[in-house]
């Protein structure tokens, strides 16, 4: 929320929520964006976070 306009990588959201180093194993921040959204659906239709294919996150502009 700090820094709405940045992109983050699944490395660095990996590695920033479960200070362990990261692997390559993206299907875990994969699921946890998923269910961040199906949280968000229920209050409201917009979508809060863009996926940048192949590269990572970011809040939605």
């Amino acid at each position: 929320m700090k820094n709405p306009t940045r992109l983050f990588t699944k490395q660095e959201l990996y590695e920033r929520a479960w200070d362990d180093a990261y692997i390559g194993e993206d299907k875990t921040i994969t699921v946890h964006i998923s269910n961040i959204r199906s949280k968000i659906r229920c209050h409201t239709e917009e979508a809060y976070i863009d996926t940048v294919w192949g590269i990572g996150f970011r809040l939605s502009p």
